[in-house]
C-alpha cells in the first residue's frame, strides 16, 4: 500500500510494534511506544471507534481483529473513519501451531471469501505449549520462523474506491413438467381403471399444492457457506471478497 506524504495514518493495534509512518496510535500501546503521539486506548469489547467519519487517509490494522469481542463491528468501524486500510493478522497456520489463548478468532481466507471464524479451542490449543517452548529456547526454530514469516501471517488491502456494491437478487422458480412413459394396461376391469384414475388425479393435486406453497415460499436468495467440522456451531462471517493474496515480506 502506497502513503503519501501527507496522508493522516493510524495505527490500530492489541499487540505490535508502533508502525513508523502512523500520527496516530489506538489500541493498547505502553508508554515507551505511544511516545509524543496521539493515542486513544480500546478495550476489546469496543464497538465504536472513536474518531470521526474519513478522519484517516490510511488505516494500519494490525493483531487487532483477532482480539476484539466484535471484529465484524470494528472492520465497518475501519471502514467509517478510513479511505483505505492494510489489515495484517496471524495465520490459520499460525494459530494451529501457537494457539494464542488470548485470539478469539481465526482470520483466512477461502475461494474469494477473507472469512473470520470463532476460534474453537480443541483444534487450535493443541500444539501452543510445544512451539512456544521452542521458538524461545531453540535458537534454529526461532530463526527458521522469522526467515518464513510470511507462512504466519494474513494480510490484505482494502481500499473505499473498491468497494463493491452489491445488489439484491430475486429468485424465480419456473415451473418444471415431468412426463412418464406411458405403460399399457391390459385386461384390466372397469372398477380398477376408475380407482387408478381417481388415484392419479389425487396425486396430480397433491404435487400441483405442493409446487404452489415452493413458489410461495421461495422470495430471498439464500446464501451458502462452506462447511467444516472445526466450525461447526462456531460464529463466522464473512469480511468480504479478496482479490488476491499479499506476500508479507
Amino acid at each position: 500500500m502506497h502513503i503519501k506524504q501527507s496522508d493522516n495514518v493510524l495505527h490500530i493495534s492489541f499487540e505490535d510494534e508502533p508502525f513508523e509512518r502512523s500520527n496516530v496510535l489506538c489500541g493498547q500501546f505502553n508508554k515507551r511506544q505511544i511516545g509524543n503521539k496521539p493515542f486513544k486506548q480500546l478495550e476489546r469489547d469496543v464497538t465504536i471507534l472513536p474518531f470521526k467519519d474519513k478522519q484517516f487517509d490510511v488505516i494500519y490494522c494490525s493483531h487487532l481483529l483477532q482480539f476484539v469481542d466484535h471484529p465484524v463491528e470494528i472492520f465497518e468501524e475501519i471502514r467509517r473513519i478510513s479511505r483505505a486500510c492494510y489489515v495484517k493478522e496471524y495465520s490459520e497456520f499460525a494459530e494451529i501451531l501457537f494457539g494464542w489463548p488470548n485470539h478469539q478468532w481465526v482470520i483466512s481466507i477461502e475461494g474469494d471469501n477473507v472469512v473470520i471464524s470463532r476460534k474453537n479451542p480443541g483444534r487450535y490449543h493443541k500444539f501452543g505449549p510445544l512451539f512456544h517452548t521452542l521458538y524461545q529456547d531453540d535458537a534454529s526454530v526461532h530463526e527458521a520462523f522469522k526467515k518464513h514469516d510470511s507462512i504466519l501471517k494474513i494480510a490484505f488491502d482494502w481500499y473505499e474506491s473498491d468497494d463493491i456494491v452489491l445488489n439484491n437478487t430475486v429468485l424465480e422458480v419456473e415451473t418444471i413438467e415431468e412426463t412418464t412413459e406411458e405403460n399399457e394396461i391390459e385386461e384390466i376391469q372397469d372398477e380398477d381403471f376408475e380407482d387408478i384414475a381417481e388415484d392419479e388425479e389425487q396425486t396430480s393435486d397433491f404435487e400441483e399444492n405442493t409446487f404452489e406453497d415452493i413458489k410461495e415460499e421461495v422470495k430471498t436468495t439464500p446464501l451458502f457457506k462452506s462447511s467444516q467440522s472445526d466450525h461447526f456451531n462456531f460464529e463466522r462471517f464473512e469480511l468480504g471478497k479478496i482479490q488476491q493474496l499479499i506476500d508479507i515480506q
